[in-house]
């Protein structure tokens, strides 16, 4: 049956429209292959366009990575060039960066770094924005300063200040790494004038005491061996935990944590008989300056151990070619004041000075001379010359010393021990020593005079009766 009129009518409608869609679908351009070549040199000019200024947007907004730089003046340099952009941690990890580079020893009290203009900037940036700084960014920081200024001076004493006083206010936040580091830190600094700050850190490291690792206990303990103060409490918690915890130090926390308890003044016996069990495991690790430490804070708390110290001698008799004479004196003087003579040990650290005699200052000298006077190998004589041979090249402190200045105290207490150990040889002083002391004029006695400072006073005097029949007239101190 044929569709009626109607129905055509409505088709008819539809077509026009339907052939007008089709005939503007898109159609495939016809191109040449120049064109089509220049169409593709165009695509890769605008990737490499669009690569670069990716690049340079990483480049502005991500901040140097400090801490892979080597070098203090590379991470100073990267600091000037993005120092306007940087933000609070940023200059917190450029500072760390050129602390932990440029590490001075506790001796060394100034380098030319520290006068570069791009730290005193570094410095004064990061003094503006420390309140902006989290409790980790604050102890970073005076990690930094211990590393670069140790025993700090008048002219770092306000970025120190300025740390301590915004660590106080969040002494309640940090965590446990942060309690050592921040004590650690103030002691290698010898900074004694916040007392409020102390006590704080003392109280929370000694409530935590029982979460701290081995690294962070022999922390603990050296920054209170340099700040030079007794927390009881403090001590007490980090002995027993250290006891409970012996098998997780190594050697170089463990002579740290001895020599600091021993130099505070803090002797434990049980922990250093728990520590005397240890030691055979550690000995092949310890350098000199470790088995020196060590040795040192077994014959300071008079712990008479026979095993300990036969290890630590032979151990120092097969490594003396790397001691120094610092540690050479320090490891000698240690074995003769536990009355341990040896002779292969002694020989060999004796043989170290000997080589090391033209450079010797006067605190080793003393101790070396003082070990020899309780060792067989004092019997002879060519040694004790060769030892003195340090005096031609030694710096004497002034002739007019006193005993209330705690370095010149210290002074005349090495001269008093050089002068006995030479009475105790049978040794005729050198001629610029037995001048010097000649020359030395004496604090007054007096009845404030400690006992021990009174001995000093009377050795002193005897020498100089000893060596030129006459006494001079002494100050008032």
């Amino acid at each position: 049956r044929l569709p009626s009129r109607g129905v055509k009518a409505a088709c008819a409608a539809i077509k026009p429209p339907r052939a007008r869609q089709l005939a503007i679908l898109p159609q495939p351009a016809l191109l040449s292959k120049t064109v089509l070549k220049r169409e593709v040199e165009l695509q890769r000019l605008v990737q490499r366009a669009e690569e670069a200024v990716q690049r340079t947007y990483e480049a502005v907004s991500t901040p140097p990575h400090f801490g892979s730089m080597r070098k203090p003046r590379d991470v100073l340099s990267a600091y000037a060039e993005r120092a306007a952009s940087l933000r609070p941690a940023d200059l917190v990890a450029a500072f760390y960066a050129v602390g932990d580079h440029a590490r001075l020893p506790p001796t060394v009290r100034t380098s030319t770094l520290h006068a570069d203009e791009r730290l005193l900037a570094l410095k004064a940036q990061l003094c503006d924005c420390m309140a902006k700084l989290t409790s980790r960014e604050l102890t970073n920081v005076l990690q930094a300063a211990a590393f670069m200024y140790p025993r700090v001076k008048h002219d770092d004493a306000q970025l120190v200040r300025l740390v301590c006083t915004h660590i106080l206010r969040k002494v309640a936040q940090l965590s446990e790494r942060d309690l050592a580091v921040c004590i650690y830190a103030l002691g290698r600094l010898e900074w004694r004038e916040d007392s409020v700050l102390l006590e704080a850190l003392f109280a929370r490291t000694a409530v935590e005491a029982e979460r701290l690792l081995s690294i962070d206990l022999a922390n603990v303990t050296s920054g209170v061996a340099g700040l030079q103060v007794v927390p009881t409490h403090l001590l007490r918690r980090v002995s027993d935990v250290s006891f409970r915890k012996m098998d997780d130090f190594d050697a170089r926390g463990l002579s740290t944590l001895l020599s600091s308890l021993s130099s505070a003044g803090w002797h434990d016996a049980r922990l250093l008989h728990r520590a005397a069990q240890r030691l055979p495991l550690l000995l092949t690790d310890m350098n000199p300056r470790a088995l020196s430490e060590t040795a040192a804070a077994y014959s300071a708390s008079r712990t008479w151990l026979a095993p300990t110290l036969a290890s630590l001698s032979s151990h120092s008799a097969m490594r003396a070619a790397y001691f120094s004479g610092a540690q050479a004196a320090a490891m000698l003087g240690s074995l003769a004041q536990s009355r341990w003579d040896e002779h292969v040990a002694s020989l060999a650290l004796i043989n170290r000075l000997e080589q090391q005699a033209p450079w010797l200052n006067l605190s080793e000298l003393a101790v070396t001379l003082r070990a020899l006077s309780r060792l067989r190998l004092g019997e002879d004589t060519t040694i004790v010359r060769t030892l003195l041979r340090a005096v031609q090249h030694m710096r004497f402190p002034p002739a007019t010393l006193s005993m209330d200045n705690a370095h010149e105290a210290h002074s005349l207490v090495l001269l008093a021990m050089l002068c006995c150990a030479l009475r105790h040889l049978e040794a005729a002083p050198p001629h610029q020593l037995r001048s010097y002391i000649l020359e030395l004029q004496l604090p007054c006695e007096s009845l404030v005079m400690e006992r021990s400072q009174r001995r000093v006073r009377a050795q002193l005097a005897d020498a100089q009766r000893s060596w030129g029949g006459r006494r001079h007239t002494s100050l008032e101190s």
